[in-house]
């Protein structure tokens, strides 16, 4: 099945392999980040996230088909104590994180693929969660009531902060609501 050979020559760092797979046009995205073009533009973002994490390992866990899909779940695991990524400087903090990967093959070959990472997660273990966050300060929406807004790495998490009574110097937030 091409999806299996895809995975499997990704894994092992096979871009003549990747690149055999895919559709003239095809691309990966992403989800909520990047479409990049396939070979060349996924391979470059590969490379940046390789030159972030030095010991970055991509492990293979499963693949599923159902025919026209096909599913990967990926473990990836490194050390953050390279190049910044994403405008985050190294921490020397080690990452472990889920990824899935959904293919579509037509006609035999790949034509495009979505890519689905833990990226709060990923935050969280760089110790930089406040990378997420694109608001210096809580926004006032209603009475008694603020938003954050933020996410990574589509910035589409809200957090709702909800006042409990007391004057506004001695705010108590007790409801936290995301979406």
């Amino acid at each position: 099945m091409i999806a299996q050979r895809y995975f499997e020559a990704l894994a092992a760092d096979d871009w003549d392999g990747v690149a055999s797979a895919w559709a003239d046009g095809a691309f990966v995205r992403v989800v909520g980040k990047l479409k990049l073009g396939v070979p060349d533009e996924w391979r470059g973002f590969l490379e940046r996230v390789r030159r972030s994490f030095p010991d970055a390992s991509f492990e293979l866990e499963r693949v599923s088909s159902d025919g026209e899909l096909a599913a990967a779940r990926w473990r990836i695991t490194g050390t953050f104590d390279g190049e910044p990524f994403d405008g985050v400087q190294p921490t020397g903090r080690a990452v472990e994180l889920e990824a899935r990967e959904v293919v579509r093959v037509r006609d035999g070959l790949i034509d495009r693929s979505n890519v689905f990472l833990e990226c709060s997660a990923l935050a969280a273990q760089l110790g930089a969660a406040e990378w997420m966050i694109t608001d210096d300060e809580p926004e006032p929406v209603a009475d008694g009531v603020w938003v954050v807004r933020g996410g990574y790495p589509l910035r589409a998490m809200n957090v709702f902060l909800i006042r409990d009574g007391g004057p506004a110097s001695h705010q108590k937030f007790t409801g936290v609501v995301a979406s």
